[in-house]
């Protein structure tokens, strides 16, 4: 049971990690100008879709990577 959550949790967060890696990238290789508003809205909303539905304790850690601006830049 727990491999089985492991790899569920695994399989939800790989695509909201890479795309917020992608994102951070875009935004440090043009240092926040030109950047596409709407891809970074889609990404926002994707993680916090990911955080609720893998549930509490990622709701606490989507609220603490908020607080932290050296990981996710103001818009």
């Amino acid at each position: 049971m727990v491999l089985a959550r492991t790899i569920h949790v695994f399989i939800k967060l790989i695509p909201a990690i890479l795309a917020l890696r992608k994102d951070r990238i875009l935004w440090i290789s043009q240092e926040g100008k030109d950047i596409d508003e709407k891809r970074f809205r889609r990404n926002a909303q994707r993680i916090l879709n990911t955080c609720i539905s893998l549930g509490p304790v990622f709701i606490k850690f989507g609220q603490w990577l908020s607080s932290r601006a050296d990981i996710l830049p103001q818009p």
